[in-house]
C-alpha cells in the first residue's frame, strides 16, 4: 500500500546531513508500496531547493539532478476530481497550527487512510491525534 511522503523526508535524500537510516529505509519502502504526495508538494520541494541554493547548501546543478531523480521514483502526485479547497484544509490548519501546504499531507493521509512519512514534530503530533499511522 502506498504512503504519503512528506517533503521533510524527501529532502533528507537531497541534504545528506539530514539523512538517517530511517529515512534511507523509507526510500526503500517507496519501491515496495509506492508513495503519494498532494499537489502542493512540488511547490514545497522547489522552495526548499531554491532556499538551499541561496544558502549555498546545494548547487543549482545538484538541485536539478535531485529534481530529475525524484521524477524517477515511484511517487504519484495525487489526481483529484475536484481541487483541494480551503474547507478541506482549514480545520487541520486551525486545529494544529500548520501551514495549508503542510495540512495537505495530513488531509491526504486521513482521506485515503494511508500512513504518512514525516519528520516534522507538529505533523507527527497532528497525525497521531488524527489516527494516522506513521512510517518512521
Amino acid at each position: 500500500m502506498p504512503f504519503v511522503l512528506d517533503a521533510s523526508v524527501t529532502m533528507t535524500w537531497c541534504f545528506q546531513d539530514e539523512a538517517s537510516p530511517k529515512t534511507d529505509d523509507l526510500l526503500q519502502e517507496l519501491f515496495i508500496g509506492g508513495g503519494i504526495i498532494p499537489a502542493p508538494s512540488h511547490f514545497e520541494v522547489s522552495h526548499i531547493l531554491a532556499t538551499g541554493i541561496r544558502r549555498k547548501r546545494i548547487t543549482t546543478d545538484d538541485a536539478r539532478v535531485f529534481s530529475r531523480k525524484l521524477d524517477t521514483l515511484p511517487i504519484e502526485a495525487e489526481k483529484r476530481k475536484a481541487p483541494i479547497t480551503g474547507s478541506d484544509l482549514l480545520p487541520l490548519v486551525l486545529q494544529y497550527g500548520l501551514t495549508a501546504y503542510h495540512a495537505a499531507y495530513l488531509e491526504l493521509a486521513k482521506r485515503k487512510s494511508y500512513a504518512i512519512g514525516t519528520l516534522d514534530r507538529e505533523r507527527i503530533a497532528a497525525a497521531l491525534q488524527e489516527g494516522i499511522s506513521l512510517m518512521l
